[in-house]
């Protein structure tokens, strides 16, 4: 493979690298627009999801943090998202009963 062709690839990858983020972005971005609403509707679902979240969220915390592997062997790319729908969803009161924290 010459330089032109691995540099072409590399552009090639990038961009395709930078298509799959903005679409997460956009996942996050409909998600938080959308769960408040779907946990003001049902304070049951919420409160079932607040705490399956929150328990992600330190999991998250932990083991980002002590680089020991998650007890439940769940890579902690999977978990990420939900700590941020979690903690934003948390700081901007939509989760029912729940404060800062």
């Amino acid at each position: 493979m010459s330089n032109t062709e691995l540099r072409e690839e590399i552009a090639q990858l990038r961009a395709e690298i930078n298509d799959h983020r903005e679409w997460t972005d956009g996942v996050y971005s409909v998600l938080i627009d959308l769960l408040p609403f779907l946990l003001r509707g049902d304070p049951v679902m919420a409160e079932q999801l607040g705490k399956r979240w929150r328990q992600v969220a330190e999991r998250y915390d932990f083991i980002t943090g002590s680089g020991l592997p998650d007890e439940n062997d769940e890579p902690p790319e999977r978990m990420e998202l939900r700590k941020m729908l979690y903690r934003t969803l948390v700081v901007a009161g939509s989760w029912p009963g729940q404060t800062h924290g």
